[in-house]
């Protein structure tokens, strides 16, 4: 049993190893397995594995063409990146069954510094959200549990993001358009790399969280890696009306009724983990509602541990389709 950057537990059955042994050549293995070796291929590459799942951490999830849903890590060694994949056990722990390389252009670790304010909208219907003049980031919620995330210098017009991104996700997520609601993080004058900063930031916090509601995580590909924060730090304030992932912020000294969201410098930032965070009193995601409605957080006594609900809708014949199985990728 290996332990992932962020905690996992993951274990690996005497045929699963046999078969990523099979095909280490085409993971891109074989180099590691090499430097490994001592006294026969499989325990060079189960040494290899366990190098890989310490350096591993959770970057999304997959359903395969029988329906069953599989977790993806990501992890960096030797200088090429792998993707592992793997089925859930219970309790938090997951069986590997898989190693694949990992997309090239995910192989460099994204940086970010700096300080931007960020002024929160309540979540808006997709016309109104496009009708917004400002730019920043926005977040594609679902029956009021987010599915993706993204940013832009607008948001309306030609070169508006989110009648054509968000619209995009709703395309590819299926369902009915009365179910989604965009929330927008506006960022006034920002630059390109401020929304990128927040979007990443933004992108990290809500997976940790979806994670650990045992809720599938963001559709998205890219800015799901950890990144490196540069040596000044990060510095967000959240103002307006601010997702429940950010509750728990402490009080932004500064602007009363914001929430100071503060990285310091030299880090490799993660996401923010509700399980450590003191004080979050409230579910971080509400329940699924029916179509057509959007659910509320209901507020809970203090001290209480509350899981939100799974969304009750099954994945769609369609995007089954379009999903592969692990071993097939």
């Amino acid at each position: 049993m290996w332990t992932t950057l962020d905690g996992i537990e993951l274990t690996i059955t005497p045929a699963a190893l046999r078969q990523i042994a099979a095909r280490h050549r085409q993971s891109g293995l074989a180099d590691l397995v090499r430097r490994a070796y001592r006294e026969n291929i499989l325990s060079a590459v189960r040494r290899t594995v366990g190098r890989l799942v310490a350096a591993a951490y959770r970057s999304g999830s997959i359903i395969g063409a029988s329906g069953r849903r599989y977790r993806t890590f990501e992890a960096q060694l030797g200088g090429r990146t792998y993707r592992l994949f793997a089925r859930p056990l219970g309790a938090g722990s997951y069986t590997l069954v898989a190693v694949r390389p990992g997309p090239e252009r995910e192989a460099a670790v994204a940086r970010h510094g700096g300080e931007v304010t960020v002024e929160w909208t309540p979540p808006l219907t997709i016309d109104r959200a496009a009708a917004m003049p400002a730019g920043g980031i926005y977040v594609l919620e679902r029956g009021g549990v987010p599915v993706n995330v993204g940013q832009g210098g607008v948001y309306a017009g030609p070169d508006g993001r989110i009648m054509r991104k968000a619209g995009q996700a709703m395309r590819d997520l299926l369902g009915n358009p009365d179910d989604y609601r965009v929330r927008l993080g506006l960022i006034r004058g920002g630059t390109a790399r401020q929304r990128q900063m927040v979007e990443h930031t933004t992108i990290l916090d809500l997976n940790r969280d979806l994670s650990n509601a045992n809720l599938p995580l963001l559709t998205n590909v890219d800015a799901t890696r950890p990144y490196r924060v540069a040596p000044h730090g990060v510095t967000i304030h959240h103002t307006g009306v601010l997702p429940a992932h950010l509750s728990a912020l402490p009080a932004d000294p500064g602007m009363p009724g914001a929430r100071l969201q503060q990285i310091p410098g030299g880090a490799t930032y993660q996401g923010l983990d509700p399980t450590v965070r003191p004080g979050a009193q409230l579910p971080l995601f509400p329940t699924a509602a029916p179509p057509g409605r959007m659910a509320t957080a209901p507020a809970r006594p203090a001290g209480s541990v509350a899981r939100p609900a799974r969304p009750s809708s099954r994945p769609s014949r369609a995007r089954r389709g379009r999903s592969r199985r692990p071993q097939g990728r």
